[in-house]
């Protein structure tokens, strides 16, 4: 009898190693843990998220993780009841922008160059609808992982300062393409669209980026990736470092 207590003591002694060892990993995963900010914001746990390649092969998070930082988009689906991240198949005429958190900056703020673009409010917006008070500008992409992740912060930072600053995000993608990823994420910023050319001409090296216009549209900073940038108070810190008075 007390051998039998004592081998189900051992046995569930070592099923709960199992749980929380592998609880632990998947906790520590880094490979998942980059993924975290993502799933949050879909509203699904970390650790049920599946993958596929754009030949719907399943393949693991960090499969995922190298194709996308090889610029590869992607897209959220349901298949049989678990969501699942599946790379998108490549167009050869796709803009191919890196999502690095680089802190080289290749942008120019001597001057900012002129634009006629439409945006997702409906409006045709140039450089001077936004001159008379700062202005910070969010570049970004439907698909960059640190570009979905930010948005919470961008909604609040937006709240926080909209009375001081002018906010408006820009992207070359189209407008069903941001509309969509305005409603999947809750994406509260007016967005430029269609701007594959004065892109090119700021030269975005990466993204997520972030420029800086004074209230003459004259621009004063640039920041490039969301690292140790990824908060209300840090980018506020940033926006009053760069002699923006908030």
């Amino acid at each position: 009898m007390e051998i039998g207590r004592s081998m189900k003591f051992i046995t569930q002694l070592i099923l709960v190693v199992i749980f929380y060892s592998s609880s632990t990993f998947a906790e520590n995963n880094p490979e998942l843990e980059s993924l975290k900010s993502l799933a949050d914001m879909i509203g699904v746990d970390v650790k049920s998220l599946q993958f596929q390649d754009d030949a719907k092969n399943e393949i693991t998070a960090k499969e995922f993780n190298l194709l996308v930082g090889n610029n590869r988009s992607f897209d959220i689906v349901k298949i049989s009841g678990e969501i699942t991240l599946v790379i998108n198949p490549m167009k050869s005429n796709e803009p191919t922008p890196k999502n690095e958190q680089e802190e080289n900056v290749a942008v120019s703020t001597k001057s900012f160059p002129d634009f006629n673009l439409a945006s997702t409010s409906g409006k045709k917006l140039t450089l001077k609808n936004f001159q008379g008070k700062p202005t910070f500008l969010s570049f970004y992409y439907s698909t960059c992982i640190p570009c979905i992740q930010e948005v919470p912060v961008l909604n609040k930072l937006k709240r926080a300062l909209s009375k001081q600053v002018n906010f408006i995000a820009v992207t070359y993608e189209d407008l069903d393409v941001v509309l969509d990823f305005s409603k999947k994420y809750n994406f509260e910023w007016d967005s430029m669209i269609e701007a594959e050319k004065l892109v090119n001409k700021i030269g975005i090296p990466a993204y997520p980026a972030f420029v800086l216009l004074n209230k003459n549209g004259t621009p004063i900073n640039v920041l490039i990736g969301n690292v140790n940038h990824n908060t209300v108070d840090a980018l506020t810190k940033w926006i009053k470092e760069s002699g923006v008075s908030i």
